[in-house]
């Protein structure tokens, strides 16, 4: 045997995973391949086992033999030519352990499979292993970073495997090299790309590189990817902030969106409050660039690291939200029922329908109302169409689209001969059947809603085409509302359902304060501040602000407007204790960033055309996400960092979190007797 085939047997000994199936048979077709167009005599199989029998017998002759030089070409030449269920793969999805974690058993003989792998430097096949433990009472399956009981239909992922394998795979038919992932996240912070509009960059930038053997491989889903980089960042960020040793999360992320929505209410629940908690502490793991800072007026670094709160509301990055404004949390006994809003997105279509105006609603199972979360769809038809006649905004979100299709599907021409082509096209699309009205009370419908006269004929004194800002009724969310530190972290984030306001805000400070146990700056700015120093005066110890620690602590808290708001208001007690410069407060405010958070949300705006992609649950969990990686970046904390050594994090650990991951699966947080919701 020559020296060129003995050195290609070895580097194809280490290329081919030892657990692919006619692994040597493998090695002789490519061996044989290359000596055939050499002209060389073919090898039989006892040839090929005889030298790898030798040289893995000597591991010191081997490794002088290892070169990779011409294997990979080798391979690349035979899966240009065979058939695709022939092809060779080089990239292996293994399991991150070689054993059983219950029972020590040695996990061999896997189901293997073909799959795609994204890489950051382009797209490949991949060859999938799937290791069942064969011991009685057990059957765990082992697969990538994860493992799965057979009496559940979660995987778990552990610290370990997803801080040392490079390739994360949470099931279906896609795996996603890490760096993938990591670039998507810098690109996210820096660049603020879309999950679609990065998988489309990632798979241009592929067709232009022209491979070949690429061309039958199935592109990047923006879907797919985003279901794993979510649950990727929220495995990381529980075992920053944990000493948890599993991570529950779905195979089948997008395409289960019941499941979906119930896992991430379950982690939205999980995780906020540890996400406060760190960020309200981050001074002990900070670097020193963080913490001191030059000021210019003082000449010196400066610890400018948590000083002081500072609150905003941010709208811009809003969604369309149920029109349901009615729905109450009793999270805080002390602020009594907080309306908040219901937070779910509203039904779009159901089999096929589209709610498309007050005419067209039939009294049916099979039609939705596109302003109302699937929960609060509205019992009474009659309900639905008076309070659509009255404009009231809270039942029909898309009245002024209604009207516009209701005249438009009855549009005629100047002369009045002859119905719209397109008004025509759109019932057959939909399947409404209009017979069931008369001409006049179709006329009649419209007048009644756009008021006008009975003497007002609608064929053609009224344009098809239709505007009336009072008639723009979209249910839509005020974006968001934050509690930040004077030095550019956020401490606090909650979804703003409804329009900013004081109660809100005091919400979102209970949840805070109850979170961390008082352990934050007795100074708050806001822009608001007059108003909630007032409200905070009138109602404390009263139904609506009553007496408690944590309420106490609040109304003995330094209060007072940022400096960027202070020229907007005129009232005395604005110009005098509720200034940030007054004495009263003693210099707290002295040297602060009040702006911080108009800076911060110039930063977040550019988000805002994502921001509206998202329903809930899922918004809050990209809220919380972005929040912590931003955070992460600006503090120097790599993202992927285990275990952080924080006294308050293992304490509350300890005392709440297997607490409540107990009861996790036996609550639905929008669904109770009291119409309550917990934000």
């Amino acid at each position: 045997m020559d020296l060129a085939s003995i050195r290609l047997i070895i580097d194809l000994l280490s290329l081919i995973h030892q657990d692919v199936p006619n692994r040597y048979q493998l090695i002789m077709k490519l061996v044989n391949q290359r000596r055939e167009s050499n002209n060389l005599s073919l090898y039989n199989l006892s040839d090929i086992k005889t030298i790898i029998y030798l040289f893995e017998s000597c591991r010191k002759l081997k490794t002088l033999f290892i070169s990779h030089s011409c294997a990979k070409e080798q391979i690349m030449a035979y899966n240009m030519k065979c058939d695709k269920h022939e092809i060779i793969n080089t990239s292996y999805v293994t399991s991150f352990t070689n054993t059983c974690i219950q029972c020590n058993q040695l996990l061999v003989r896997p189901k293997t499979r073909s799959i795609t792998y994204f890489k950051q430097t382009g797209v490949e096949s991949a060859l999938l292993f799937e290791y069942r433990c064969t011991s009685i009472n057990c059957g765990i399956t082992y697969c990538g970073i994860y493992y799965q009981h057979p009496t559940t239909d979660r995987i778990t992922i552990t610290p370990t495997s997803i801080l040392h394998h490079e390739i994360i795979y949470l099931g279906g038919d896609f795996a996603y090299e890490k760096n993938l992932i990591t670039e998507f996240t810098s690109d996210l912070l820096f660049n603020h790309a879309t999950f679609y509009g990065f998988a489309n960059a990632y798979n241009y930038r592929n067709n232009l590189k022209k491979q070949d053997n690429t061309s039958n491989l199935r592109q990047l889903q923006d879907k797919h990817f985003q279901g794993v980089w979510i649950q990727y960042q929220l495995a990381c960020m529980l075992f920053m902030t944990s000493t948890n040793r599993n991570f529950e999360c779905l195979t089948n992320f997008s395409s289960m969106p019941d499941l979906r929505d119930r896992f991430l209410r379950e982690q939205n629940n999980l995780i906020n409050p540890l996400f406060m908690i760190l960020w309200t502490h981050h001074k002990q793991i900070a670097t020193e660039e963080h913490i001191y800072k030059y000021d210019h007026k003082l000449k010196n670094k400066t610890d400018k690291c948590s000083t002081c709160l500072v609150a905003d509301g941010h709208e811009k990055p809003s969604r369309l939200v149920c029109a349901h404004k009615s729905t109450v949390s009793l999270q805080h006994h002390e602020l009594g029922e907080v309306e908040i809003g219901c937070s779910e997105t509203p039904l779009r279509r159901t089999q096929g329908f589209y709610f498309t105006c007050l005419v067209h609603y039939q009294i049916s199972y099979n039609v939705t109302n596109a302003s109302f979360c699937r929960k609060h769809q509205p019992s009474d038809s009659n309900d639905v169409l008076n309070a659509t006649m009255t404009n009231d905004p809270n039942v029909c979100g898309n009245l002024s689209t209604n009207v516009h299709k209701l005249i438009s599907n009855h549009d005629v021409s100047n002369n009045g001969l002859h119905k719209s082509s397109t008004s025509i096209k759109s019932h057959e699309q939909t399947n409404i059947d209009l017979g069931k009205f008369t001409s006049s009370q179709v006329d009649e419908q419209i007048k009644a809603v756009l008021g006008l006269d009975d003497n007002v004929n609608v064929n053609t004194d009224v344009c098809n085409v239709y505007r009336d800002s009072l008639l723009e009724r979209k249910n839509d969310t005020s974006g968001f509302m934050a509690i930040f530190y004077d030095c550019g972290i956020i401490v606090a984030f909650q979804e703003s359902i409804r329009s900013e306001s004081v109660r809100r805000l005091l919400y979102l400070l209970l949840s805070l304060i109850k979170t961390v146990k008082n352990k934050v700056p007795n100074a708050l700015l806001y822009d608001n501040a007059c108003s909630l120093r007032l409200f905070i005066d009138k109602w404390y110890d009263k139904k609506s602000f009553k007496i408690s620690e944590y309420t106490k602590f609040i109304k003995e808290m330094h209060i007072a407007i940022d400096r960027f708001h202070e020229g907007n208001h005129r009232r005395t007690i604005c110009q005098t204790i509720m200034r940030a410069d007054h004495p009263s407060h003693e210099n707290r405010f002295a040297y602060v960033n009040s702006e911080i958070c108009e800076q911060m949300f110039s930063y977040f705006t550019k988000f805002k055309s994502a921001f509206r992609n998202y329903s809930y649950p899922k918004s809050v969990t990209f809220y919380m996400l972005l929040f912590h990686l931003k955070n992460c970046q600006l503090i120097g904390l790599h993202p992927s960092t285990q275990s952080v050594n924080m006294k308050e994090l293992n304490d509350y650990w300890q005392i709440n979190i297997r607490a409540k991951k107990r009861s996790l699966e036996n609550i639905d947080f929008h669904s109770n007797k009291k119409n309550c919701c917990s934000s």
